[in-house]
């Protein structure tokens, strides 16, 4: 009975949605399906809840959002970005006509949230002016949700433009340290596995740029912000392995950072001396990565730092029978990891 219920409130729903968008905003009938779901053009179809969005925002968003992907500019900073993962992801879509942003839970293709207003482009940030902000929260009790609360809206959003291994990033303004620390590999961003990938991304991203965090041949240099924006960039710590040492066998070992834990059931850790130490940015339990390593990947793990020199290990999985290999993509083939020698260079930089 209740999900019979759920299909004739969504069949409802969507009436009321489509019957808006043709007298409320003709233009947006254009990008509502039958059932009055969202054809945005840049993913699947959305659905629009009454029980989030009245059918008035619906169809206004839907205008704007068509209204202003007609006037994007490819080799300007307006267009489509992408923020988010699997799950979830937050869509804008922006040009000096206008903002769209949509809140999406990607499993069940339901937006959460929806932003849109006017905009001002200045030399070194993005304003967003919101005439409609109804973004929602959610808290957890005994491991269910609670009923979404409605965040209060802003007043404007201020993005800061930056342009990184050939991308085009719009970095909200209030978290431009926050990416200092994404793009060096540091703080909330050191762990094992150093950078968001399979499409996901912590800051907006422009869609058609690539695939957020490809690794193909790109612009290495370090991002590119705007004048007065340059304090809030760091510098990836960077070290060379001078002697290894003894190697050893764990059960259970397990990798913490300040965002992530891993587990080994069979590890093996080759001990290395490097030459960097806390005057260079090292820490105990910080997690460096073999630069130039390919599908390797190997990871170190800082085991004690010392002030110019500290000790880490090379954590690998270990298989069956002590086997430690990879996966080589170029050959579609497991191999025999390499050997862990002196001179290999190492890095926090995500790539």
């Amino acid at each position: 009975m209740k999900f019979g219920r759920e299909i004739w409130r969504g069949l409802f729903v969507g009436f009321a949605v489509l019957l808006c968008a043709h007298v409320c905003a003709p233009e947006a009938s254009a990008q509502l399906d039958q059932w009055g779901f969202w054809e945005n053009g840049v993913t699947e179809h959305w659905w629009l809840s009454s029980e989030d969005f009245t059918a008035e925002d619906a169809a206004q968003a839907v205008a704007r959002w068509n209204r202003v992907g007609k006037v994007a500019d490819e080799k300007a900073w307006a267009g489509d970005y992408l923020r988010g993962g699997e799950t979830y992801g937050t869509y804008m879509r922006w040009s000096p006509e206008g903002f769209v942003i949509t809140h999406v839970d990607k499993c069940a293709a339901r937006v959460t949230g929806l932003v849109y207003g006017r905009v001002v482009v200045t030399p070194t940030v993005v304003l967003f002016y919101p005439e409609l902000d109804k973004t929602y929260s959610h808290s957890y009790a005994n491991g269910h949700p609670s009923r979404p609360r409605l965040v209060p809206p802003r007043e404007v959003l201020r993005f800061v433009p930056v342009r990184w291994r050939g991308e085009r990033l719009l970095v909200d303004e209030a978290l431009i340290d926050d990416f200092g620390d994404y793009a060096a590999g540091l703080g909330h961003y050191n762990q094992w596995v150093s950078f968001p990938s399979g499409g996901s991304t912590s800051f907006f991203t422009h869609s058609e740029v690539g695939a957020p965090g490809d690794v193909a041949e790109v612009d290495n240099r370090p991002p590119a912000v705007p004048p007065g924006y340059e304090r809030f960039l760091k510098k990836p710590v960077e070290a060379h392995i001078t002697a290894v040492g003894r190697k050893v066998l764990r059960r259970d070992y397990r990798i913490e950072s300040k965002s992530a834990s891993l587990l080994f059931e069979r590890a093996s850790l080759t001990y290395v001396t490097i030459d960097a130490g806390t005057e260079h940015g090292v820490r105990a339990g910080m997690i460096l990565r073999v630069a130039g390593g390919g599908d390797e990947d190997d990871s170190v793990v800082i085991t004690r730092a010392g002030r110019r020199a500290s000790t880490a290990a090379v954590v690998r999985e270990v298989q069956g029978r002590g086997a430690e290999t990879y996966y080589d993509l170029s050959e579609g083939r497991e191999k025999k990891r390499s050997k862990v020698v002196a001179g290999w260079r190492l890095t926090t930089a995500p790539f």
